[in-house]
C-alpha cells in the first residue's frame, strides 16, 4: 500500500469493534477499505484515477438534483452549484434546465471547469425521450479526456473509470478518492519524541505479580487500581482480539476507535484528538507506552482505563491459561539493545530505530557533511523531505529494520536500514556515520545487525547502488562480502551484492553429523 494503491475489501460482517481495528490497519498502512459491494464499486474507480483528487466537487445537471445534497450529506460531502454568473438564481444546485443543447451542456460544463473555484465537477445527464442525454454522455467523455481536473459523469450511457450509471455512486468515488488522499498524506506524518515524564515498565517486574491486580496495576504505571464507574467521562480499553490480537479501543458517542501495537505517539495524538482527551494527555500518553510492555506478557487478557467523578482508575483481567494470539502488525525487534566498543574507546549504544526518532533522525542528517549526504542519498539535500522522513522512521518490522548508534547523551553517530524492493526475496541497505566514528569498526558493525535481521525476515539477498567515487563504501561491502559489479542502470554507480540464505547444497559438517548421530543413537 505504500509503493502503489490498494483496496482491502471485507466481504464477510465486520462488527464495530472488528470494523474499527480494520480502520486503523488503514491509518497505519494506507490501504483503502470498502465494507459493501457498492464501497468497492466506488474504491476501484477511485483508485484508477488516484492522481485526480480535490476536496470541492460542483455539480451540473439536466435534471433538479436537489436531493442528491442528503446523500451528499451522509458522505460528508458538500455540493456546489455551477460557478456561471448567467445561471438562473433559482435553479439551485447546478440544474441548468430540463432540455439543453448538447452543446450548451458541453459549453457550460467546460466553462465550470476553466473557472478558478472548481476543483472537480459531476456531470448529472438525465434519461431523455430523443438521443440528447447519449450525445450529451459523448461530448462529456471526451471533454474528460480533455481536461486535468476530475470530471465525474452520471448517465444511462456511462462507461468509464469515472463514469457512472447514478449520482450516488460519483459521490461515493468522490468520497474515496478523498480518503485515499487522505490517507497517503497521514503516511508523510512523523511521531514526536517521547515525552520526559514517560516511566518504562519491566516487563520482569509486570510477570512477577500475575494474581496482584493492584501491584500489577503500579508495576505498569497505570492509575489506581479500582472498580470502573457506572457513568464513566471516557473508557480506554486494552484487549485481544481472536483474529487481529492486541488492540486499544475508545468509544466516544459517534463511534469507535482503534489503534494497533507498537503504538506510537501518532496513535497518542490521534486518540487524544478524536476522543477529546486533551486533559488527560499525560495518563493517555502513559497508557500507550505502558502497553508496549503489556502487549508481550500474555497473561493479561484486559486493561481498562476510565475516568470517572471520582477520578481515573484502572481495571485489569488476567488469565494465565490465555492462548498468544499473533498481532496484526509487526512488533519491534525482540533483540535487546547492546553496547559496542568503538576502535578508540567509546562505548556507543546499539538500538532498533523507532518512529518517535524523527527528530533526531532528522537532526543526523542535518548533521552530515554535503559531500556525505550526497553519497548517501544521491542527491544534494539539506535534511530530509516529509516523506523521505517518514518512509525512513515508520518502519514496518515485518520486511525492513534499521538501527542506531547513540552515545550516552543521545548523539547519534550512526544509523542503517535496510527495506523491500521490486524484486521479490532482495532487500536494499543504507548506512551513514558521523565523520567522528568513521573508521572506528562501527559502520560494519551496523551492518552486521541489519543483516541479520534481513536473514531472519526470510531475504536472499542484499543489495545496493553506490557511486563509483564512493571508494570508501564499496571497501565496506567488499569486506563484508558482497559481489560489486558495474549498475546495470547507470555507469556511475556500482551494484552490491550479498547472498543471505544458505546454498542448497552446502557441503555437511562430517564431525557434527556423526556427532549429532550419536547422541540420538544413545536417546533411543
Amino acid at each position: 500500500a505504500r509503493r502503489k494503491p490498494v483496496l482491502l475489501s471485507v466481504c464477510h460482517y465486520a462488527d464495530e469493534e472488528e470494523q474499527a481495528v480494520l480502520q486503523a490497519l488503514s491509518r497505519r498502512c494506507g490501504c483503502v477499505l470498502a465494507f459493501t459491494p457498492d464501497e468497492t464499486a466506488a474504491a476501484l474507480h477511485a483508485l484508477s484515477a488516484a492522481d485526480k483528487s480535490a476536496r470541492k466537487l460542483h455539480i451540473i445537471a439536466n435534471e433538479p438534483c436537489g436531493s442528491l445534497q442528503t446523500q451528499a450529506d451522509e458522505l460528508g460531502i458538500t455540493l456546489h452549484p455551477l460557478p456561471d454568473d448567467g445561471r438562473p438564481s433559482e435553479n439551485l444546485y447546478g440544474h441548468i434546465g430540463s432540455h439543453p443543447a448538447p452543446a450548451r451542456y458541453r459549453a457550460l460544463a467546460e466553462s465550470c471547469l476553466q473557472h478558478s473555484q472548481t476543483e472537480a465537477l459531476l456531470a448529472v445527464v438525465a434519461p431523455t425521450a430523443d438521443h440528447t442525454a447519449e450525445n450529451i454522455t459523448r461530448l462529456m467523455a471526451n471533454l474528460q479526456r480533455q481536461t486535468d481536473k476530475p470530471l465525474f459523469i452520471s448517465s444511462p450511457f456511462s462507461d468509464g473509470l469515472l463514469q457512472f450509471n447514478r449520482p450516488a455512486q460519483a459521490l461515493q468515488a468522490f468520497r474515496c478518492q478523498n480518503v485515499y488522499t487522505a490517507l497517503k498524506q497521514q503516511q508523510n506524518q512523523t511521531a514526536k519524541p517521547l515525552p520526559g515524564h514517560l516511566k518504562t515498565p519491566s516487563v520482569r517486574e509486570i510477570q512477577k505479580t500475575p494474581a496482584d491486580l493492584p501491584q500489577l496495576a503500579k508495576a505498569l504505571y497505570l492509575p489506581e487500581y479500582k472498580t470502573p464507574e457506572a457513568n464513566p467521562q471516557f473508557v480506554l480499553t486494552f484487549k485481544r482480539h481472536a483474529r487481529y490480537g492486541a488492540v486499544l479501543y475508545a468509544r466516544t458517542p459517534a463511534r469507535t476507535l482503534a489503534v494497533l501495537p507498537p503504538f506510537t505517539t501518532l496513535d497518542t495524538e490521534y486518540l487524544i484528538r478524536q476522543a477529546d482527551l486533551k486533559r488527560h494527555q499525560k495518563t493517555v500518553h502513559q497508557l500507550l507506552h505502558s502497553l508496549n510492555s503489556a502487549v508481550s506478557v500474555p497473561f493479561i487478557t484486559e486493561i481498562t482505563v476510565s475516568a470517572g467523578s471520582t477520578g481515573i482508575g484502572s481495571d485489569i483481567k488476567t488469565d494465565p491459561q490465555a492462548e498468544t494470539v499473533e498481532n496484526v502488525l509487526a512488533p519491534y525487534p525482540a533483540k535487546p539493545a547492546h553496547t559496542f566498543t568503538l576502535k578508540n574507546g567509546q562505548t556507543v549504544r546499539i538500538r532498533p530505530l523507532l518512529p518517535e526518532d524523527a527528530e533526531a533522525k532528522q537532526n543526523f542528517v542535518r548533521s552530515l557533511p554535503e559531500e556525505q549526504r550526497y553519497t548517501r542519498y544521491m542527491m544534494h539535500l539539506a535534511e530530509l523531505s516529509p516523506a523521505m522522513l517518514a518512509r525512513a522512521c515508520n518502519l514496518d518490522y515485518a520486511c525492513e529494520g534499521a538501527v542506531v548508534a547513540e552515545t550516552e547523551d543521545g548523539t547519534w553517530l550512526g544509523v542503517a536500514r535496510f527495506g523491500p524492493t521490486d524484486t521479490a526475496g532482495r532487500c536494499e541497505f543504507g548506512i551513514s556515520t558521523a565523520p567522528a566514528a568513521q573508521g572506528q569498526g562501527l559502520a560494519a558493525h551496523l551492518m552486521e545487525q541489519i543483516i541479520q535481521t534481513a536473514k531472519q525476515q526470510g531475504y536472499r539477498e542484499m543489495s545496493a547502488e553506490i557511486l563509483q567515487n564512493n571508494p570508501a563504501m564499496q571497501k565496506l561491502a567488499g569486506k563484508l562480502g558482497f559481489a560489486l559489479t558495474p549498475s546495470p542502470h547507470d555507469s556511475a554507480l556500482a551494484e552490491a551484492v550479498l547472498p543471505l540464505a544458505e546454498p542448497k547444497n552446502t557441503p555437511v559438517n562430517n564431525i557434527k553429523h556423526n556427532l549429532k548421530q550419536q547422541i540420538l543413537a544413545l536417546k533411543s
